[in-house]
């Protein structure tokens, strides 16, 4: 028996306004008796408070929780750093390896996401 995605991502989900801090921190204490049960570290895990604080993404706004969760983009561009700078073995000054990190993160298209609807009205007076 092995512990399943389907679990984590029960517990993991995004983009419910229902879906609270609370109820994650329930069903992760569920999830830990039940497989603590075969496996003596998971239960373990159940009461240890440092885990809630994996869920605080659930206390913003569902059209942003996605993006909280979520490192991929994150660890796309750290490897998009390695990999210029592994490209370039020496560089003038620190000045010049800020600019080129700089220019990797603005041409980076993970940040082209499509925004979602937001909950919140536009302004009007900006949009006329």
């Amino acid at each position: 028996m092995c512990l399943s995605a389907a679990d984590l991502r029960d517990i993991f989900r995004t983009g419910q306004r229902n879906y609270t801090v609370e109820t994650a921190w329930s069903k992760w204490q569920d999830m830990c008796d039940r497989w603590g049960k075969d496996y003596l570290s998971i239960k373990r895990l159940r009461d240890n408070p440092d885990y809630k604080a994996y869920l605080t993404y659930l206390n913003y706004a569902p059209e942003i929780q996605g993006m909280i969760y979520t490192t991929n983009w994150i660890e796309r561009l750290n490897r998009d750093f390695r990999r210029v700078t592994r490209m370039r073995t020496a560089m003038p000054n620190e000045e010049s390896v800020l600019t080129l990190m700089g220019s990797v993160a603005m041409d980076h298209k993970a940040f082209d996401r499509a925004p979602q609807q937001s909950p919140f009205p536009r302004p009007t007076a900006l949009h006329n």
